[in-house]
This record gives structure tokens, sequence and C-alpha cells, in this order.
């Protein structure tokens, strides 16, 4: 993976992009970046909650940064980390990358996160949500200590073709599995469960009447395969 990737970021800093070039292709590929439906709303309640949000990923962070700015999507509570270009200060070239080692499907753990913002704004919260394509993203809360972590998948794999094949080994990973490329409308409904469970009076959040919520949530082909699979109680908003 790392031979990989190096050998990528060779071919990618040979085409000599300046800072300046880099915005613009993200400027005119943004008519062309689809978000999943519900992204903008979900960004706002955790603006409004003040909750954390990082989107923790192996791609090219200043494309991300670029493109939460065009979508209006950047909140005091969103944070990115990912593989960020470096540009000279005289060439305006993209010289490096900025971190040594890249972050890739593996390695994506919250260890990372240490000494960043972000981390100054979760070291004391116990509980995420937690969204991810691949396997490998279940890892992403790994490093830090939580109390609950309720984990959401987003099975994109083989769409279409044999995708059964893929639910087992998803659903021994993730509490809820989405088949194909669902919406954050299972994500909005047990956040504001949440949200609503944690107010005096209110229902107490669980598994059951989580389970309730995302059944009636309407999304395309949502497969629950099982809920809060680890034992632990339902989260909670801090």
């Amino acid at each position: 993976m790392v031979e990989w990737w190096n050998h990528a970021t060779e071919v990618f800093l040979a085409e000599k992009f300046t800072a300046e070039k880099f915005k613009e292709m993200v400027v005119e590929a943004n008519g062309r970046v689809f978000l999943r439906d519900g992204c903008d709303e979900l960004f706002e309640q955790c603006a409004k909650f003040e909750v954390p949000l990082l989107i923790f990923s192996a791609g090219v962070g200043n494309v991300i940064d670029e493109l939460v700015n065009l979508k209006n999507l950047n909140t005091a509570q969103m944070h990115v980390i990912a593989n960020r270009l470096v540009f000279d200060e005289k060439t305006r070239l993209a010289s490096h990358y900025e971190r040594d080692e890249p972050i890739h499907v593996f390695n994506k753990q919250e260890s990372l996160i240490f000494g960043t913002p972000y981390h100054a704004q979760v070291a004391s919260r116990g509980n995420v949500l937690l969204m991810g394509d691949s396997l490998g993203d279940v890892n992403m809360s790994q490093g830090m200590e939580h109390d609950t972590v309720f984990r959401i998948g987003f099975l994109n794999v083989g769409v279409g073709k044999n995708v059964e094949q893929f639910i087992p080994e998803y659903g021994n990973k993730f509490d809820i599995v989405l088949i194909g490329d669902g919406t954050l409308n299972v994500a909005l409904a047990v956040f504001r469960s949440i949200v609503q469970g944690g107010k005096e009076g209110a229902t107490p959040i669980t598994c059951s009447n989580i389970e309730e919520i995302v059944r009636h949530t309407a999304d395309t082909n949502p497969t629950i395969v099982q809920v809060f699979a680890d034992g632990a109680p339902p989260p909670k908003v801090e």
C-alpha cells in the first residue's frame, strides 16, 4: 500500500500543479461531485448541537477542503484529517505531502488525531457515530477510549452483483449495513433520536427503538444486519 502510494505521489507531483490550478480543477469538478442526500442537514445538526464532525479520509485533504467550502458546509465543528498537499511558497507548485507516512484505508485510526484541533474537541467525549464504506473504516475509532461506538456501513461493493455475499462480513463489522448508494437519512434518524433522548423526560434510547426508527426511515434498501452488535449501551450526546 505504501509503495503504491509513494509511486502515485511521484506521478502526481510530476504534473507540476500550482496551488491556483489545483483550486481551479476542484471548482470545475464541483458540479460533478455529489454528496450523499442528507449530508448538508447532518452538518447543520452537528453545528447546531456543537457535535464535532470529522471527515477522515485516505484521499487528498486539499480537495476535501475546497469542496466543503464550495458547498458551504464548513463549520467550527467540522474537521478534515487526510493526506494534505504542501505547496512551495516561491514556485507555488505542489512539492510534497504534509505527512511522511500516508493515510490509507488500513491505518485510519484516531491515534492520528493527537495534537489536532479535533482532538481538543473530542478528548472528553466518550461516544462515536462512525460511518464508512469499507471494512477498514471500522477501525477509525481505534486509538482512543470510547464508551460507545455505533457503526453504520455503506455497502457499495458489488452493488447489483451478488451483493448478498458481502453482507455477512459487513454485518460482523458494522451495527447497521445500508446496501447500495445509500443516503444519510438513517444516520440523521439515529442522530435526532440521540439528541431527543438526552432531553429531560424523553424516552430512553434502546436498541429496540433505534432499530424501529431505522426501519421506518425512508432510504434506498436499508438492510439492518444487527444493532449494537457489541452489546454496548445506546450512545448519548454529551
